[in-house]
């Protein structure tokens, strides 16, 4: 999404994520970019379970979106469409 145009956005303190579908990874100078290249993909995001349990979010993330990540704060252009309670990531296969 260019510079400057008004959209929906997330930005969550995150313990663990997955990209799932095919993103470009780039270093600027602080933090790193994803921008996705598939047709669609899909970020799950666990929070951190410092004050209550880890929970799971979702988001669809349409091709040629950027998302940023700045230390342990991930930037999502879009609003969560799933919630999962605990650590809904699971290691390919499984």
């Amino acid at each position: 999404m260019p510079f400057g145009v008004p959209a929906r956005h997330t930005a969550i303190k995150f313990l663990e994520i997955q990209f799932q579908g095919d993103w470009l990874r780039m270093w600027p100078i602080h933090g790193v970019m994803y921008t996705v290249s598939s047709a669609k993909a899909e970020i799950l995001v666990v929070t951190d379970p410092e004050f209550a349990p880890a929970m799971t979010y979702v988001f669809a993330v349409p091709k040629g979106e950027e998302v940023w990540i700045d230390r342990n704060i991930i930037h999502i252009p879009a609003i969560c469409i799933k919630q999962i309670e605990g650590n809904g990531i699971r290691c390919q296969g499984t």
